[in-house]
C-alpha cells in the first residue's frame, strides 16, 4: 500500500489543491482548513446551505499566496496562505458539535465574498491566541486537541480500490473529491481501511491513529466542482452496500466512505508514493 494523492481545502468547501507533499500538524496538514466562511448569525457556510461554493477553484503561489477563481466570469484574487494571529474580532462558531473561536481574516476580503455570493459574511480563520473547545474527546490523540476548522476528523484517507469498487456498483466513474479526502491510498483490496480502525499505521516515516468510518450524506451526490446535485442515488447505493452500525449511537446506522485519522509521533512531511503499513 502507499500513498497515492495528497489534498488540501485551504477554504471550507470550496474546491480542494492537490500537492506533491505535506507537512504534519496537531491541526491537520498545514495549510488546510485554515479559513471558512460564516454569516451575520456566526453559522459556518457549507455545501448543504450554499452548494455553488464548490464552483470556487482554489490555487497557490510559489510565495505562499492562495490564488480563489470565483468562477462566472468573475477576476481572481489572493491571500495570504500561511496562519497567523489575527487581530479581528473574536467569533465563537459551532462546527458539527466542536466549539472554536475564530476571528475576520481581512475585512476587505469579507466585502468581497459578500458581494459574489450576494449576502453578508465574513471570512475568518481559526483564532490561534484563544483556548481551545472540544466537545467530542474522542478526537483527542496524544493529550492534542482537535482545534481546527475540519468536519471533525483532521486528517482522512480513502482507498482508491474501495473507490473502484463504488464505481462498480455505481456504473460510473466518480470524482475522488466528492468525499474531500486529504489522503488517497493505493491498494488492491477495496475496504481494507476497516481493518484499520483502532490501529496505528505509518505513511513513510510518520504514525497516524485510524479512530473511525467516516459517515457520509447527501452531499456526496453533489458535483463536485459545481454543487449541483446529480449522483441522486449515491448516497442511497452507498447505503445499500455500506450500511453499518453507528459506534457512538447505537440506534442508527452510517453509510460510511473512508476513515478519519489523528497524528501521533513526531511531525513531518508525506509524500506521493510513501508506504503505508499496519503496526497494530
Amino acid at each position: 500500500m502507499e500513498l497515492n494523492s495528497i489534498y488540501l481545502r485551504p477554504i471550507k468547501s470550496f474546491q480542494t489543491i492537490k500537492v506533491v507533499k505535506a507537512l504534519t500538524s496537531s491541526t491537520g496538514l498545514v495549510g488546510d482548513s485554515l479559513f471558512c466562511l460564516i454569516d451575520d448569525e456566526n453559522k459556518f457556510l457549507s455545501l448543504r446551505t450554499d452548494p455553488h461554493l464548490s464552483s470556487f477553484k482554489l490555487s497557490t503561489t510559489e510565495n505562499s499566496v492562495l490564488r480563489v477563481n470565483p468562477g462566472n466570469n468573475l477576476p481572481f484574487f489572493e491571500l495570504y496562505l500561511k496562519p497567523g494571529f489575527y487581530s479581528g474580532e473574536i467569533s465563537r462558531i459551532n462546527i458539527w458539535g466542536d466549539q472554536v473561536n475564530v476571528c475576520e481574516f481581512n475585512p476587505s476580503l469579507s466585502r468581497l465574498f459578500s458581494d459574489i455570493l450576494n449576502k453578508k459574511v465574513k471570512l475568518v480563520a481559526l483564532d490561534y491566541n484563544s483556548d481551545p473547545f472540544i466537545s467530542r474527546p474522542r478526537y483527542v490523540s496524544n493529550g492534542q486537541v482537535n482545534r481546527s476548522l475540519q468536519d471533525g476528523y483532521n486528517y482522512s484517507l480513502i482507498n482508491s480500490a474501495s473507490l473502484a469498487q463504488l464505481e462498480s456498483w455505481y456504473g460510473s466513474k466518480l470524482n475522488s473529491q466528492i468525499f474531500r479526502p486529504n489522503f488517497i491510498m493505493d491498494c488492491d483490496i477495496p475496504f481494507i481501511e476497516d481493518t484499520m480502525i483502532g490501529k496505528t499505521i505509518q505513511i513513510g516515516t510518520l504514525l497516524f491513529r485510524v479512530i473511525e468510518h467516516i459517515p457520509r450524506c447527501s452531499i456526496i451526490n453533489q458535483n463536485y466542482k459545481t454543487g449541483i446535485e446529480e449522483n441522486d442515488s449515491l448516497i442511497q447505493l452507498l447505503a445499500q452496500h455500506r450500511f453499518l452500525s453507528n459506534p457512538h449511537n447505537l440506534v442508527k446506522k452510517i453509510a460510511p466512505f473512508g476513515v478519519g485519522l489523528t497524528f501521533v509521533g513526531e511531525y513531518g512531511n508525506v509524500s506521493i508514493g510513501d508506504k503505508i503499513k499496519v503496526l497494530d
